[in-house]
Formats: structure tokens, C-alpha cells, sequence
């Protein structure tokens, strides 16, 4: 009788241990799934910071809205525009700028301290005609049927297609601070997909 004491005895420890061991196992499961989920959370996080800060600092996505950069680009467009330093902003640059709360796209014709006028059709800069690529003359002068003298951190932007586009002819001029980024690199539609020069 005494054997079969000592041996219920011996079952009963022996369950308890196994039972010890599986809750032990139990709460190293579960802070394993905490820790992979605070892994998983922090990974999330930092993703989403870098996307954000990246978008904000280096590159952002541009959508081309609207005719008034035909030929050259189309509605439904779409390219990375890169944020800028000043001294990188060039004549016939195409550029991202704010106007009054609404994101635009334009190219960059006149530049600080230069005097812009449109005369029979064509842009002339410091009083000598602008040579470019657009071979046609506009009937839209705008503000610069007179002269626009540009200031330091002031720029000219126009639309490729200069008879349906509304730009500084309508706005006047920009200041630096209005233009948010250049298009470096066009990836829609991919039979266009290349750098933008």
C-alpha cells in the first residue's frame, strides 16, 4: 500500500512538472509573438518614416494634369521630380512650383535679374530672341506683352504649349520659393520612360 502511495505520489509530481514545462513553454511562445510584433511594428515605422522624409527631401511622384506641356509631355504623365538646390535651377528646366495652394508643372524661360518681353509672338530675353525648340509664335503675351523685369529669386515659367497653357503670362512672376522641385525622370507611359535632359 505503501508502494502505491509513494508511486500516485511520484505521477502526481511528474504531472505537475510536465504541466510547469508547458507553461513555461507557453509564456516563451508568447513573448516570442510579442517580440516579433514589435519588430514587425518598428520595421513598419521606420518604412513609413523613410518614405515620408524621402518624399519630402529627395524625390516626389508628379502627375502631369492637363494639354499645356504638349508635345513634350501629355495628361496622365507621370515622372519623379527631385527637390533642388537654387544653384541648380537652369533655362528650360521643367519644374514643380505651388500656384496660390495648386501644384503645377511649366518650364523655366526666364531667369533672375533678366528682362522677359514677348514681341510678335516669340520670347526675347535682355532684348535678344529666345531660341528654342517650339519653331511657332504664341498670340497669348499676357503680362509680357510689356517688359518683366525679373528680380534676384524670380523666374519666368511657361507651358510648352504656349496657346493653352496658364502660367506667368496670367500669374506674373514666380519667386523661388513657389517652385518645389525639377523633373528628372519620366517612368509613365513606358514608351516614354527615360531622363528628362
Amino acid at each position: 500500500m505503501g508502494n502505491k502511495r509513494l508511486a500516485a505520489n511520484e505521477e502526481k509530481l511528474d504531472n505537475q512538472s510536465n504541466d510547469d514545462i508547458s507553461g513555461a513553454n507557453g509564456a516563451c511562445a508568447n513573448r516570442n509573438v510579442a517580440v516579433s510584433g514589435y519588430k514587425k511594428f518598428i520595421t513598419i515605422m521606420f518604412l513609413f518614416t523613410f518614405i515620408c522624409c524621402f518624399r519630402a527631401y529627395v524625390l516626389d511622384r508628379v502627375i502631369v494634369s492637363g494639354d499645356s506641356m504638349n508635345p513634350s509631355y501629355s495628361n496622365g504623365d507621370v515622372m519623379w521630380a527631385k527637390k533642388f538646390d537654387i544653384a541648380e535651377l537652369e533655362r528650360y528646366q521643367v519644374v514643380v512650383a505651388n500656384i496660390r495652394g495648386k501644384f503645377v508643372i511649366k518650364r523655366i524661360i526666364g531667369l533672375p535679374n533678366e528682362v522677359l518681353q514677348i514681341i510678335d509672338g516669340y520670347v526675347y530675353i535682355d532684348g535678344e530672341l529666345l531660341t528654342d525648340d517650339y519653331g511657332y509664335p504664341t498670340v497669348i503675351y499676357g503680362c509680357a506683352a510689356d517688359e518683366v523685369e525679373l528680380g534676384e529669386y524670380e523666374y519666368f515659367l511657361m507651358g510648352d504649349n504656349r496657346d493653352d497653357s496658364v502660367d506667368c503670362r496670367i500669374w506674373g512672376k514666380v519667386r523661388i520659393e513657389s517652385i518645389k522641385g525639377v523633373a528628372i525622370f519620366q517612368f509613365f507611359p513606358f514608351w516614354e520612360i527615360g531622363i528628362i535632359e
